[in-house]
């Protein structure tokens, strides 16, 4: 993702120096792994969801400058051509952009700033970098296979290779056993 600040372009990047920032990571996590595991959770009502998400918005100015300054690391940072030292310098950045941009929709809302981060940390492989995706997914595996397994008890007992030579010795069909002993 490219943005321009003082004439100048300036690239966010999420690979390597954003997946080693744990601000990031736990800004993405509670941005975009709340939602998620929010809908994965069928026992939380709508309204509790509705009230855990307003109640996180507190902290999306934050969130959003923590997974900004991470974005600006890899090209800019003190690896790249050490524009950005710290957060701090992160953040006049991301301010001048918006005095210089204001129709830009990433400077009219943090809202819109992230979501505009998590296409770029998805075209760049951050979720897959740092294990979200996977953890994630098994999360979601979880629980699609714990609301559809059904109690084992019903089933019905399979006949032992005793009970099926009785059977046969009787020539009676094989039959499932009811009693639920061997």
């Amino acid at each position: 993702m490219e943005i321009t600040v003082g004439g100048k372009v300036i690239t966010l990047e999420y690979t390597f120096e954003a997946a080693e920032r744990h601000e990031c990571i736990d800004a993405a996590m509670d941005i975009f792994g709340g939602t998620m595991t929010a809908k994965i959770d069928s026992t939380h009502s709508e309204e509790m969801q509705v009230r855990d998400f307003l109640m996180s918005l507190s902290d999306l100015p934050r969130m959003a400058m923590d997974m900004f300054y991470a974005g600006l690391l890899e090209n800019h940072g003190p690896d790249g051509d050490g524009m950005i030292q710290s957060r701090a310098d992160a953040r006049h950045l991301y301010k001048q952009f918006c005095k210089e941009h204001p129709e830009d929709e990433r400077a009219m809302s943090y809202y819109a700033l992230c979501t505009a981060i998590a296409s770029q940390m998805e075209e760049d492989g951050f979720f897959k970098r740092t294990g979200m995706e996977d953890i994630l997914d098994n999360l979601k595996n979880a629980a699609t296979t714990k609301g559809t397994k059904k109690p084992a008890d019903h089933k019905r007992k399979k006949p032992t290779k005793a009970q099926r030579a009785a059977q046969e010795a009787r020539k009676e069909p094989v039959k499932e056993n009811l009693s639920g002993t061997e």
